[in-house]
């Protein structure tokens, strides 16, 4: 997993100097689905895969933290984040979930 490997970096004090910024950016670009949210297996089927809000948060503190938001929807994404909302202002797992 992307995210954890940063942040372990990241604790071990690295500076992320010698971790390859375009590659991590193309690959966010390919599991960022049309609805604004992220794949967790790239290749199968919308279906096959998990998509959720947990992969949202990962795609978005890999973004920030290398700086990469030029390779995702941002837009498509805040919208999957707010779409996630519900009535008592808590967030679902994707659009329409119980909140939690």
């Amino acid at each position: 997993n992307t995210y954890t490997a940063l942040v372990c970096l990241l604790i071990l004090d690295d500076d992320l100097a010698r971790v390859d910024r375009e590659s991590i950016g193309r690959a966010l670009q390919s599991w960022q689905l049309a609805d604004g949210s992220f794949c967790c297996i790239k290749g199968l089927s919308e279906q096959d895969s998990e998509q959720d809000i947990r992969f949202v948060y990962c795609a978005a503190v890999i973004c920030y933290l290398l700086d990469l938001w030029e390779f995702v929807n941002v837009e498509t994404m805040e919208s999957f984040i707010l779409r996630s909302q519900s009535y008592d202002r808590g967030f679902g797992m994707y659009p329409g979930a119980e909140s939690h």
